[in-house]
C-alpha cells in the first residue's frame, strides 16, 4: 500500500484535528486565551474553557483589579485548572490570561508539542493509513477483524491504547 504527500498530510490534519477534540479544544496551537469568569461562590480554582493551559498565566483581574506580581507568583495551573490560594470571592469578575497550545515547529522541525501527544498523533496517522475507511469490524470468509475498543471524550472516539497516552491533557469531566 502506498499513499502520496497529500494523502499523508490530510491523515495528519484529520489526526491532529481529533486529538484536539479529544482533549476538549478546537487548537493544538499556542495562542493567547483570555477568559472571564463570573464567581457564583468564593473558590481558590477556575476550570478554564479554553486550554489545555502550557504556561503561567501572565495576568488576572479581579473585579478590575490586576493581581500584583507576588500574587500572580502564588498562582498554580494545570492543564485545565488555574488555582489561586488566596481565593476569589463570591461574584468577583476574574479574568484570565494564559498560553494554551504548543508551538507548531521551526523550520528544523522543533516544536515543544509534548512526546506523548506527537507519539499519539503518529499512531493515529498510521492506523488511518492502515484502515483509510476506518473499518471497525469486517469478514471475508474464515478471516475476521476487529479494530480494539474505543475511548470517547467530547464526542471523539481514539483507540485505547492512543487514549491513554492523551490522559494527562485531558480536559476533566469530558
Amino acid at each position: 500500500m502506498s499513499a502520496t504527500s497529500q494523502q499523508i498530510e490530510s491523515f495528519i490534519e484529520d489526526a491532529e484535528a481529533e486529538v484536539a477534540g479529544w482533549l476538549g479544544t478546537d487548537d493544538l496551537t499556542l495562542r493567547a486565551v483570555t477568559e472571564t469568569h463570573t464567581m457564583a461562590r468564593g473558590k481558590t480554582v477556575i476550570e478554564v474553557h479554553d486550554g489545555p493551559i502550557t504556561g503561567a498565566p501572565t495576568a488576572i483581574t479581579v473585579d478590575g483589579t490586576a493581581l500584583t506580581a507576588d500574587e500572580l507568583a502564588t498562582v498554580q495551573w494545570s492543564p485545565w485548572v488555574i488555582g489561586y490560594p488566596a481565593g476569589f470571592a463570591k461574584n468577583a469578575e476574574v479574568e484570565i490570561t494564559f498560553p494554551a497550545g504548543w508551538t507548531e515547529g521551526d523550520s528544523a522541525g522543533e516544536s515543544d508539542l509534548p512526546s506523548l501527544i506527537r507519539r499519539a498523533i503518529r499512531k493515529l496517522v498510521a492506523a488511518k493509513y492502515r484502515n483509510p475507511r476506518g473499518l471497525t469490524s469486517e469478514r471475508i470468509g474464515d478471516y475476521s477483524y476487529t479494530q480494539q475498543a474505543t475511548v470517547v471524550s467530547n464526542g471523539v472516539a481514539l483507540p485505547g491504547d492512543i487514549a491513554s497516552l492523551l490522559k494527562k491533557w485531558r480536559k476533566p469531566g469530558a
